[in-house]
């Protein structure tokens, strides 16, 4: 591209314009000033004169208006008209339309006109009507204007003209010196200290100085950069280490004495990816990709990278950026979760519709069945004895083949399916719930009641004797809820612990529940000691239909439901920690809810 030269201008050139037009506003605002002030007062004095001439004129009028001498009258007025200032006078009866004299000379532009009432003997005569003509006094204002405007531009042309010469005096040796300087040190000579005998350039000179001196330092500032990135950056030279940020060393858990001067690609990348990631940063494909990432202890996890290639003094270096993926992953698969628990929502409420139909009939026709084969009701005495058959004698043979129990264990599996169509169609549908201020210590005291009255000797447990460890606040405020939902949900969070640490044979099986208020919400805490959960299950223990337990001992719908209650009727939050020695479930309640 064709560089345009541009018209360059002179320092004391620009000095001298600005001092200059400085001292032309000021002049310009001196004159306006006196130009203003002289005028108001002449004009202050016309007006004076003005009402001068009118008081007069009138008291010499008195005595021919009151004789009615009109040749006086004219003779006295037009003797008034002789001033250079009057430019008209008229006379008229009291009326002010009569006229008695009237006469006009001159331009009638930029008048004073006055008006005064003729009285002689306290009796009125008449009217004079007087103007005079700010023409002349206006001319000598013009005049002393030009004048002024005339003096401004001489003296800043003058002015102009010998402030650029002692301008360029006194400011180009010290510049040129300064300009020297400066090459000296744009040619690599940073040991050159700038100096210069003019105070208002030595700032400039010690500036230049100092960033002669900062430059060494530029690469240690980058690293510095590079340091305060949350992204690990390193720079490798043939996969050897050259340099890594603090962060790198953080997320791969290395000391940069493990790794300097080694080869680095094979330790912090997963053996199986190791030949694709060496490739793509070959490629210098600047492209993020996600890959496996391996810490000093060989624990695999996702990472993101982009990387590229510099070319620094003839060597080839590859800077890569390495981004963590854990907590995105972990985002992910919590929305993957919503999704997943929404649309098996959408699946659930349909199938538990079309089977409580079928399950209505069961169930009504095993009591049926069951109603119509009591030997003591009249009904099934009749038809029995119409028929030719012994009730008792039926009766007897059904229970030695167990068909009683048959119809008992098929009212059973059907009430309990039952239990279970409802547990789908309330975790499915929207929820109508009345949020009321609940004491949350309290409704965690009657959950424990209730858990320990339900002992089952099938559920091979006894939940009074597991050791209940409270640690709660006695100061928290009500929180707005729906107490039998809440109760629900801590139900099914002691009863899913107490059969986890059964089915483990846990010694000394604990619950520790702790509350807290923290900032708007309240926390509550159930963490047992039992066995844990695989990381697996964790991540899907609030599926519907998933369970761990064997079949007949569970639905897998109680975590599910009770992460709906929190999650969506009270807009909470539901989270699951786990390892080998217990689980911890924690509760987030909103101490204020939103509008429906």
């Amino acid at each position: 591209m064709k560089q345009v030269k541009s018209k360059k201008t002179t320092l004391s050139n620009r000095l001298s314009v600005a001092i200059s037009t400085i001292v032309a506003l000021v002049f310009c605002l001196a004159a306006i000033v006196n130009y203003r002030v002289v005028s108001q007062k002449a004009y202050q004095q016309l007006n004076t004169k003005t009402d001068e001439y009118l008081a007069t004129l009138s008291h010499s009028l008195e005595l021919p208006l009151w004789v009615l001498d009109n040749n006086l009258i004219q003779a006295i007025a037009l003797s008034y008209l002789q001033n250079d200032l009057i430019v008209s006078i008229r006379i008229t009866e009291t009326d002010g339309q009569t006229e008695i004299f009237s006469r006009k000379k001159g331009s009638s532009g930029n008048l004073i006109q006055r008006t005064a009432p003729i009285i002689y003997q306290g009796k009125p005569l008449g009217k004079i009507y007087l103007s005079l003509s700010g023409r002349s006094l206006q001319q000598q204002l013009n005049d002393l204007l030009n004048f002024s405007l005339a003096t401004t531009i001489l003296t800043i042309t003058a002015l102009f003209f010998f402030t650029g010469l002692v301008l360029r005096y006194l400011l180009r040796q010290p510049l040129l010196a300064l300009q020297n300087g400066i090459s000296r040190l744009a040619a690599g000579n940073y040991s050159e200290e700038l100096s210069v005998d003019v105070a208002e350039l030595q700032p400039i000179a010690m500036a230049f100085t100092q960033m002669a001196h900062q430059i060494e330092e530029r690469e240690q500032e980058s690293q510095q950069i590079a340091e305060a990135s949350w992204e690990a950056i390193l720079i490798l030279e043939q996969e050897r280490l050259l340099h890594a940020n603090e962060q790198f060393l953080e997320i791969f858990n290395f000391h940069i004495e493990q790794l300097t001067g080694t080869s680095t690609l094979p330790r912090i990348i997963a053996p199986n990816y190791h030949d694709e990631v060496k490739s793509k940063i070959a490629s210098n494909d600047l492209a993020p990709f996600e890959t496996v990432g391996m810490t000093a202890d060989g624990q695999e996890f996702p990472i993101e990278i982009r990387s590229r290639l510099l070319d620094q003094k003839g060597k080839t270096l590859q800077m890569i950026a390495i981004r963590d993926l854990r907590e995105r992953k972990h985002l992910e698969d919590l929305m993957i979760q919503s999704e997943k628990m929404i649309s098996v929502g959408g699946l659930a409420a349909g199938m538990a519709h079309e089977i409580n139909n079928p399950l209505a009939g069961i169930l009504q026709n095993a009591q049926v069945i069951n109603n119509r084969l009591k030997p003591d009701m009249n009904k099934n005495k009749q038809v029995a004895e119409k028929t030719g058959i012994d009730l008792t004698r039926l009766n007897a043979y059904m229970e030695e083949r167990g068909i009683h129990n048959m119809l008992e264990n098929i009212r059973s599996s059907g009430q309990r399916a039952a239990r279970i169509v409802d547990n789908i169609l309330s975790f499915s549908r929207k929820s109508e719930s009345l949020l009321l201020p609940t004491d949350i210590l309290a409704l965690i005291d009657e959950s424990i009641h209730l858990a320990e009255s339900d002992y089952d000797l099938k559920k091979r447990f006894d939940f009074r004797k597991i050791e209940i460890i409270k640690e709660t606040d006695p100061e928290l405020p009500l929180v707005p809820c729906d107490p039998s939902q809440i109760q629900q949900v801590l139900l099914n969070l002691l009863k899913n612990g107490a059969h986890a640490m059964a089915s483990a044979n846990t010694k000394a099986p604990r619950f520790i529940i702790r509350s807290a208020k923290d900032n708007h919400w309240i926390r509550l805490e159930i963490e047992d000691n039992g066995p844990g959960m695989p990381e697996e299950t964790r991540r899907r223990i609030f599926e519907p239909f998933f369970t761990t337990k064997k079949v007949g001992e569970g639905t897998g719908l109680g975590l599910s439901v009770s992460y709906f209650i929190i999650t969506q009727t009270h807009h909470g939050e539901l989270t699951v920690r786990s390892g080998p020695h217990g689980t911890l479930f924690t509760i987030h309640l909103p101490l204020t809810q939103k509008e429906s």
